[in-house]
């Protein structure tokens, strides 16, 4: 089962002002327990993949 890190506290910041705090908990218990799904891990570790590549950018 995946762990899902902290969220940043500009992210937060953001769910919290746009009144997505719900959503993003759903969603986020949703990714935990559908992860092993065979798509769903696919789709996982595809994303991985691509913040791997982003990450040197959104360090800026």
């Amino acid at each position: 089962m995946p762990v899902i890190s902290e969220l940043r506290d500009d992210i937060k910041k953001y769910i919290s002002n746009h009144g997505l705090s719900k959503k993003w908990e759903k969603a986020r218990q949703a990714a935990v327990t559908k992860y092993e799904h065979g798509k769903m891990e696919k789709r996982v570790t595809r994303l991985e993949r691509e913040v791997d590549v982003l990450r040197p950018h959104l360090a800026a």
